[in-house]
This record gives structure tokens, C-alpha cells and sequence, in this order.
């Protein structure tokens, strides 16, 4: 079974669910070709990662990905070598090796960064390449935004998938506010209820409190930065 959040990530900015002022932002970088390198950073499922791939995309530039955690200095370097921008993900994890590698080429707009984070970046992103890269906040998703969201999906997915909107809203509950989590869980649905109408009793019997959400010391205070 693919992963359904991962099949349909957005492949332009036009499909990014909600965030309309990074959306807004984003299109004049587009407009205007900008070679901008950015800090994306918010809670998880908020679509930093995918406002990355949707921005490169859009500029119809090559991009690589690069796992700050995962990845070696060598995969590093050849990534920034081989493409016009780089993706990063959890840019706050990147050891002083790999941020003294990535700063000689940022250093001269050798390449374009794209980096994302949950955690804040003004206490864990070296200033150094903070002070080269424009931050942007992702914020959570508004229920209404990520019911807008899902009824798309079923609709082009799931036709015949029966759920009401107060039932949706209540998934939508269960699963935190994470966008990518109720599409995961929208998935989970669809498959054990193909013929008979989801309830509020079903989604909390198949999934029950699926995604607790601990805010951590660093991100309740970039909140409110």
C-alpha cells in the first residue's frame, strides 16, 4: 500500500494546503527568480518540507536532499555539486563539519539552501548560517484549512468514501492538527470502512489518540517570538 500523505504531497505552491502568507511570499521569490536560501521551521505536518519541493519546483531548478542526522560530509558536498539547491532537513542537527562546508558555499551563492526544523532556529541554528538565510514560520493548520484539505482528497481519491464533516472534524482532533497525520489516518479509514459510513465511534475504536503532541521548551517559546 503506498503512503497516500507522500503520493500526494504538493508539487507546486498552488497546491500547498493553508500557510498563505509563506505561499504569498514564496510566489514573488518565483516571480522574481530570487536566489533566497531559507530556515522553514515549524511544528511537524505543517509542510515545510513540502513548500521546499513546491518552491524548487515552481523556480524549475535542480534539487537534492540532504538528512542532517543521516547523511555524510562526502553526500554533502556532492548534493551541493550536483544541483542548484539543496533541501535540508533538520538543518538544527548539522554538526560543525558539515555547517563549515555548507557556509563556504553559501557564503558565495554557490547554492541554494532550503532547510527545515521544529525546533527554533534563533537557539539552535548556527548564526553564521542563520544570518545568510531568511526564516519563515510555518504555523499549524486551522481545522478548517485541513478539513478543506481532506474533502479534496476524498473526493479525488475516495469517491464513494462516505464521511460526514463533523465526522472529519473529529479525525481532524485525533490527529492533533498534524496535516500529514490526517491524511495517514484518513487512509487507515478508507480502508476498514469501504462500505458502511465512518462514525465518531469508529475513528475513536481505529484510532485512538494517535498523535499526543508535546510542545517542547524551545519550540512553546520561538510560539511566541
Amino acid at each position: 500500500m503506498k503512503n497516500l500523505a507522500n503520493e500526494i504531497r504538493p508539487r507546486t505552491l498552488d497546491d500547498i494546503v493553508g500557510q498563505k502568507h509563506v505561499v504569498s511570499l514564496l510566489k514573488e521569490i518565483v516571480k522574481n527568480k530570487a536566489s533566497t536560501s531559507f530556515i522553514f521551521f515549524g511544528e511537524s505536518g505543517t509542510g515545510k518540507s513540502s513548500a521546499a519541493v513546491a518552491l524548487a519546483n515552481d523556480l524549475k531548478l535542480k534539487y537534492g536532499y540532504f538528512n542532517a542526522t543521516i547523511n555524510n560530509k562526502d553526500e554533502l558536498v556532492n548534493t551541493i555539486q550536483t544541483n542548484d539547491i539543496i533541501i535540508i532537513d533538520e538543518i538544527h542537527r548539522l554538526n560543525k563539519d558539515k555547517q563549515d562546508i555548507l557556509l563556504s558555499y553559501l557564503e558565495y551563492d554557490k547554492i541554494i539552501v532550503y532547510a527545515t526544523t521544529t525546533e527554533n532556529p534563533y537557539f539552535k541554528v548556527n548564526p553564521a548560517l542563520r544570518s545568510r538565510m531568511q526564516i519563515l514560520q510555518f504555523n499549524k493548520l486551522s481545522e478548517e484549512e485541513i478539513l478543506f484539505g481532506l474533502k479534496k482528497i476524498i473526493k479525488t481519491y475516495y469517491p464513494k468514501f462516505k464521511i460526514k464533516d463533523d465526522i472529519l472534524k473529529v479525525l481532524i482532533k485525533n490527529s492533533t492538527g498534524d496535516y500529514r497525520s490526517c491524511i495517514n489516518n484518513l487512509q487507515i479509514l478508507t480502508l476498514l470502512n469501504k462500505d458502511k459510513e465512518v462514525t465518531e465511534e469508529s475513528i475513536k475504536t481505529l484510532i485512538p489518540n494517535v498523535n499526543f503532541y508535546s510542545d517542547k521548551e524551545s519550540n512553546a517559546h520561538y510560539n511566541n517570538l
